[in-house]
């Protein structure tokens, strides 16, 4: 709502969990009390907004409305994650961004890789995106779509596995994550929202990451990559290299045999890597955001 009293946006997108999807609706638009049948005002009555109720790109939703035109300005357009994964790309802009963001997930900066695997890799994102992938139904940009909320942001934090090996096949690194294709599938999409709209990505959680690299620097490439790569940090190496410190210790193998194995002990440049996260994460404390708590007394 303040993004758009802002002037940030004019069609703004919202995601949420399917388990708090009506409930998202109902405090936007406001509902009709069971108990009194008051009607209770939502963050948007009375301001002439309208609200696309899209919940998951059903047959019901596609009955009434043309996913082929954009979305009429002034209006936000609420969604599930399974209504999310069925948007995509245009050719357009498959053609202008895809080659760039398929290379920062798939780490190909040195060039140390063959094409074939190269093309492997891309062809497995094309998939996830939407390309050939009879699930999408509609294009961001096609859309009109100039700001994505997510809430629950932390289900979208395995965009990067691992860090891929150097030019002599050896792993500076070897910190390992989950890879989720939902999570890869918003980094292309918030990716051209940053880079069309300036940022006008926000993701709604209360646990953003652990202490994970990997997870730290998924969540800042969803909301602050143009930043990222603005400092020269545009692909995870430099983001380890930059903020990770590593060590080794002995430690057994899985055939009980104790070797020297890399452990991240701790951050390098701390006072850096905080500013670069506070400048991305609005932190609340629990009494800010008015959450009620039990009285444990």
């Amino acid at each position: 709502a303040n993004a758009r009293y802002q002037g940030k946006c004019k069609c703004p997108l919202i995601v949420v969990p399917n388990a708090t999807y009506e409930k998202w609706v109902r405090e936007i638009i406001g509902y009709n009390d069971e108990k009194t049948g008051d009607f209770i005002p939502g963050v948007l009555s009375n301001t002439g907004i309208q609200v696309n109720d899209w919940y998951n790109l059903g047959t019901r939703v596609l009955k009434s409305v043309n996913v082929n035109k954009k979305i009429p300005l002034n209006t936000i357009t609420v969604v599930t994650y399974e209504g999310f994964a069925k948007i995509g790309f245009s050719n357009k802009i498959m053609n202008h961004l895809f080659d760039h963001l398929a290379d920062i997930l798939a780490q190909n900066e040195d060039n140390t890789r063959s094409a074939r695997d190269i093309e492997k890799k891309k062809q497995k994102y094309r998939q996830i995106i939407g390309t050939g992938l009879k699930d999408t139904i509609a294009d961001i940009d096609g859309l009109g779509i100039d700001y994505i909320v997510i809430d629950e942001g932390h289900n979208f934090k395995n965009v990067f596995a691992d860090v891929k090996a150097g030019r002599d096949g050896v792993k500076r690194f070897k910190v390992q994550s989950g890879e989720s294709e939902r999570a890869i599938k918003a980094f292309f999409l918030c990716n051209y929202i940053q880079r069309t709209f300036k940022q006008n990505v926000m993701l709604l959680t209360a646990t953003p990451f652990t202490n994970s690299p990997l997870e730290i620097y998924s969540m800042l490439s969803l909301v602050g990559y143009e930043s990222l790569k603005n400092m020269g940090i545009d692909n995870i190496e430099r983001f380890m290299e930059t903020f990770i410190k590593q060590t080794v210790e002995y430690a057994p193998n899985y055939k009980d045999e104790i070797v020297p194995t890399p452990v991240v002990k701790s951050f390098n440049n701390r006072l850096v890597l905080q500013k670069l996260l506070y400048n991305h994460i609005n932190y609340k404390t629990g009494e800010e955001a008015g959450v009620r708590r039990p009285c444990k007394i």
